[in-house]
């Protein structure tokens, strides 16, 4: 077997899909869209991508491999290629141990998938890479004809969850500044924060597993059949520490209230209850 397509299934084991580039440039026209459709399996990495024309898209040794970022990987590439800035990330908090490999110029870092990030830029410098994005992996060749390596691998490590310095930071707009504490200005602003406080309180691992099947994935985020039509692809996305969730067929999206209003029918006030331990009789 291919050193290409045993790395893919070696990715897909830690639930990173991947697909073949020329270069840094994916091979697959239309490719989120892609993958969300047809669901990566070991077979279609030995047997090949057949597109929309019949073309055949091969794993082989002349590719390199791209993973996909975001939801359907569960993580987010952090692409620092400008290393000067690490001590300027050591003094605001540091990162965490996490699944990294060396670039041509620093490192991927790969992080758990979080809904609230968006692919953006940071300093200019670090590029985040999550929903719509690709990281092009080891053992994939640079242009200077070396290869993308493991420095820490799946195999050494939990892929850890991005820091909440980090998280503000990029919320932030103030040019990178360390975020300040949490300081609510108004009942609003509170009772929004208590909200999330209580979506996160939620065993909904447990409370997903009692309506998919087939649940897939080592993160935070999962994939599953989906509990409103007939899936048989798991086409179903949902986050086991805050409930949200998307079907990726169409039935929709939103959030573990969300979630809990639509399967059982009940109202928003008893969903709320719900989520508190109270027992409305569902």
């Amino acid at each position: 077997m291919s050193l290409t397509k045993r790395s893919a299934k070696q990715l897909l084991k830690y639930g990173l899909v991947s697909m073949p580039l020329n270069g840094k440039k994916p091979l697959l026209k239309k490719w989120p869209q892609y993958f969300i459709e047809r669901p990566l399996s070991k077979q279609n990495i030995e047997n090949g991508l057949l597109t929309e024309t019949g073309k055949l898209i091969t794993y082989d040794d002349s590719k390199n491999l791209g993973i996909l970022t975001g939801a359907i990987s569960n993580c987010i590439v952090i692409d620092i290629d400008d290393m000067g800035v690490m001590k300027k990330i050591n003094q605001l908090g540091g990162l965490p141990e996490t699944w990294t490999s060396k670039t041509r110029r620093g490192f991927h870092l790969y992080f758990n998938y979080d809904k609230n990030i968006h692919s953006t830029s940071l300093w200019s410098q670090i590029d985040v890479l999550s929903d719509g994005k690709q990281a092009v992996a080891p053992p994939s060749w640079n242009v200077e004809g070396r290869r993308y390596e493991w420095v820490i691998s799946p195999k050494m490590v939990t892929k850890a969850d991005l820091p909440y310095w980090f998280i503000k930071l990029l919320s932030n707009t103030n040019n990178g500044q360390e975020p300040s504490p949490t300081v609510y200005t108004n009942t609003n602003e509170f009772k929004r924060s208590a909200y999330e406080s209580a979506l996160q309180s939620v065993n909904w691992l447990g409370v997903f597993s009692k309506h998919t099947s087939n649940i897939r994935g080592n993160g935070r985020w999962k994939s599953s059949k989906c509990p409103f039509h007939n899936d048989k692809n798991n086409s179903f996305s949902f986050c086991a520490t805050d409930g949200g969730w998307i079907c990726h067929a169409g039935c929709g999206k939103g959030n573990g209230l969300h979630f809990l209003e639509r399967i059982y029918g009940i109202s928003k006030r008893k969903a709320w209850l719900l989520i508190n331990g109270k027992d409305v009789y569902v």
